[in-house]
């Protein structure tokens, strides 16, 4: 199962995380996803803050956490979601796509808003966040806070929606601090 979820090689682990409150995050925050009942109720993760400040890295500790309670879990950058949707209805398999996706019961979506997406880009966005909402957790890092997601959508409507289902569902973690990378450059 962890070989399927599309993790870095780096092998991000909750035990790992570089814990204080100058980083936005303390480890009592995390307590709630140290056990499978986050999962079982569907409820979503927001990972905010800048570029280098662990988003990515929490996620996929946490994502580990639950490939080894026996779950599914699939990381996608948010332009590659798109992208595999676009190819899977060129080929006709456009809705057995959008069931792998239902299926998986965590599913992480690295640097959402990043890059521009069309409305149709976002209302298969929405389907996918509306099949999951009752079946599994969808884990969303991002630079913006959840306050600046709508104009960065391009169709209102859609993005009253995506808004909607995700952040009045979601944990929102909102990370701070210097780059990790540069961190550990200076600790190597």
């Amino acid at each position: 199962m962890i070989g399927a979820a599309n993790f870095k090689p780096e092998g991000a682990c909750l035990d790992n995380v570089r814990y204080a409150t100058t980083r936005g995050v303390e480890k009592r925050d995390l307590m709630a996803f140290t056990t499978p009942a986050w999962i079982q109720g569907a409820h979503n993760l927001i990972l905010t803050g800048a570029t280098g400040t662990g988003k990515t890295y929490l996620a996929e500790a946490i994502g580990l956490q639950a490939c080894t309670w026996g779950y599914s879990v699939k990381k996608l950058r948010y332009k590659t979601l798109f992208e595999e949707l676009a190819a899977a209805r060129g080929t006709g398999q456009f809705l057995k796509a959008l069931k792998r996706l239902q299926l998986t019961r965590v599913l992480i979506l690295d640097d959402f808003l990043m890059t521009p997406a069309t409305a149709d880009d976002l209302a298969n966005l929405l389907e996918i966040i509306e099949d999951r909402s009752q079946l599994g957790p969808l884990v969303i890092t991002t630079q913006y806070p959840p306050s600046a997601w709508h104009p960065l959508m391009p169709d209102p409507t859609i993005a009253d929606a995506i808004c909607d289902r995700l952040i009045h569902t979601s944990t929102v973690f909102t990370l701070q601090g210097d780059s990790q990378r540069k961190q550990n450059q200076a600790n190597t």
